[in-house]
């Protein structure tokens, strides 16, 4: 539809000062959701249910006035209240349209703590997405809930045939031995590649955090040390993995110590520790054009002190690879179902990644999140190819701010979308975007194609999605209403004072007693004259305010409300009603429950078709909504 500049072809004259709007349930509607690589986003009532759902929601209101004001206790009055709203939000999805938004452009979801971001928005889109998914799992539920749907698929789910890797070190998803999987970073780096040296700084960049960007000398220098071991190590052993690089940067090459020592007695005087050792050997290193001697010669050459705190900061951060646990080291070493990170473009049916971490490991451990994440990144934007099943590789970054500040990210957010991918990134709040990047943190959010909130109640987020509402236009009436009065007093004329005392005691009635006639002329001695006047005045104003005010969108996009906003590229703010995976039709059947709940589950279930309208959709929250009435005594 054609849609023109405020004031094109309207002069000066009668322009409106802000045309901010809501986007119309018809418009709405042209959103629904098609399949292919369409992201899911929830439901809209039809068009034609909105004046059912009004004449509803009337008839609650009623009621709930009533119970509030009846003698019922007020645990039961909440109660009640509670119950007629779960049946106000029930009516609201009986019959909807699902929406979707088949963007090539990133997405952004703020929702803060324990929201619903995973039963209304993660889980539906793993269970629909068609393409291949990077997913950031905290607690390892994603996998547990939608791995076999994604994968080969089991009792309770029909599969998509996707290649399927779970990724695992704590063991804290419910999935099939077979579907867990090893990835030995090191295994990746290839000696003869011309961009290996750069591959190696990916993973010290990984490695390495960055915590004061504005004192970066020992973590840039330690990354060029961890660099250096780690190429050191490719060239010089067979099959390293990470644990290898830490028992060296640790201890040095005690092996190769050791046996020097033992062929030569007099060694330990010119090399008296392991590391020193490494250092040498590394020094002596000759592969990749010196970049290995040049990090041993960099770090030997330093003073004491600084060498100390150069490799403090290379083993603090690299401490998570002390953990102990043969689940943990057989998934960092590769050990299990293997696969090349390319695959995620190459598989025609597509293939699905999952990390998981338990939260309580997010702090220690989240550089290994870090480092798989940045690798994939990498072998993405490496590989110019089209994904082979036809939609972009979507990276689902959940628990976004666990992973630090990337550069990888950072660079991606511009132009990882040319190369086929789609980024993810979950935040509980905005703050959290703009403490890991604040100078780009804005980068994230003009190049997402759809900003999506609820649940938010931190003033930052508020006032961003107030202002990206815009103003419109409100009329004011002002009434105003003003009274005036007036008195006067003034002394009489003598004459004027006696005709009336005269004139009073010759009339006909005059029955006053000598005090009357006294008070009389007394009275008489002064006059008083007065006046008043009424005026009310109406007049209309004209105001632009904000759509809706911070306060009014932390109420209205709550996590009870059940509906979140969506600020879409290229079109009006939308209201839209958020689907939980667990209680829609739509899902029956397209997710494996979780251990607690799989007793009380049915099995074979059919999920309802999203394009087929139930015959009385109304008909069970109008029986629920009688039932309370009823219950009530109010019917």
């Amino acid at each position: 539809m054609l849609s023109l500049p405020r004031g094109t072809f309207q002069g000066n004259h009668n322009v409106p000062l802000s045309s901010a709007d809501w986007e119309t349930p018809h418009a709405v509607e042209r959103l629904a959701f098609r399949g292919g690589a369409s992201l899911f986003l929830g439901a809209i009532p039809y068009s034609d249910n909105w004046k059912k759902l009004a004449e509803f929601h009337s008839a609650a209101a009623k009621v709930i006035t009533k119970i509030e004001e009846s003698n019922l206790p007020p645990l039961h009055r909440a109660a009640l209240v509670e119950r007629l709203e779960d049946v106000l939000r029930t009516a609201q999805v009986a019959d909807c349209v699902p929406l979707g938004l088949d963007d090539d452009r990133h997405m952004v979801t703020v929702a803060g703590a324990r929201s619903g971001k995973g039963r209304s928005s993660i889980i539906p889109n793993l269970c629909l997405y068609p393409g291949s998914v990077v997913v950031l799992d905290p607690k390892g539920e994603n996998a547990s809930l939608t791995a076999a749907r994604r994968g080969p698929g089991d009792e309770w789910t029909e599969g998509m045939g996707q290649d399927v890797y779970v990724l695992d070190p704590f063991g804290v998803a419910d999935v099939p031995d077979a579907l867990r999987a090893g990835l030995n970073p090191l295994s990746l780096l290839d000696a003869d590649s011309p961009l290996v040296v750069d591959d190696a700084a990916l993973l010290a960049e990984g490695l390495v955090v960055s915590h004061d960007p504005r004192d970066s000398h020992w973590d840039e220098t330690a990354r060029n040390f961890v660099k250096g071991l780690i190429l050191h190590l490719i060239t010089t052993r067979k099959n390293p993995t990470l644990f290898d690089f830490r028992d060296f940067l640790m201890q040095g090459d005690r092996a190769g110590w050791n046996a020097a020592c033992a062929e030569d007695p007099d060694f330990k005087e010119d090399c008296p520790t392991p590391f020193w050792y490494l250092l040498d050997t590394m020094r002596r290193n000759e592969a990749l054009n010196g970049v290995i001697a040049g990090a041993g010669e960099s770090l030997a050459g330093t003073g004491q002190n600084e060498r100390g705190s150069i490799l403090s900061t290379a083993r603090r951060n690299t401490a998570f690879l002390d953990t102990l646990g043969p689940r943990f080291r057989d998934t960092l070493s590769g050990a299990g179902a293997t696969f090349r990170p390319d695959i995620l473009k190459e598989a025609e049916k597509g293939a699905t990644i999952y990390l998981c971490l338990p939260a309580e490991r997010m702090g220690t451990h989240g550089r290994w999140l870090r480092l798989m994440i940045g690798i994939f990144l990498e072998r993405m934007q490496r590989n110019l190819k089209p994904p082979a099943c036809g939609a972009p590789v979507l990276f689902l970054l959940e628990e976004f701010f666990t992973l630090g500040p990337m550069p990888a990210i950072e660079k991606a957010a511009g132009y990882a979308a040319g190369f086929g991918v789609k980024l993810w990134a979950i935040l509980q709040d905005l703050n959290q975007l703009k403490s890991l990047y604040p100078s780009n943190w804005q980068t994230f959010l003009a190049n997402a194609g759809i900003v999506q909130i609820f649940g938010a109640s931190d003033r930052e987020t508020l006032e961003y999605a107030s202002k990206s509402l815009g103003e419109f236009e409100v009329v004011r009436v002002v009434a105003s209403q003003s009274e005036n009065r007036n008195e006067g007093y003034g002394e009489p004329a003598p004459a004027d004072v006696m005709g009336r005392m005269v004139g009073g005691l010759f009339s006909r009635d005059y029955k006053a007693s000598a005090a009357q006639l006294v008070v009389h002329s007394v009275a008489d001695k002064q006059s008083r004259t007065g006046s008043a006047s009424q005026s009310m005045n109406a007049s209309e104003g004209l105001h632009t305010v904000p759509l809706l005010r911070p306060d009014e969108i932390a109420l209205q996009f709550s996590r009870e409300s059940g509906a979140s906003l969506l600020l879409i590229k290229g079109r009006r703010p939308v209201w839209c009603l958020r689907i939980n995976y667990d209680t829609s039709p739509w899902f029956a059947g397209l997710f494996t429950p979780l251990p607690d709940y799989r007793k009380d589950s049915e099995k074979g279930l059919v999920p309802w078709p999203l394009w087929q309208r139930p015959a009385e959709p109304f008909r069970g929250p109008a029986n629920a909504f009688n039932a309370l009435v009823r219950e009530c005594g109010m019917d």
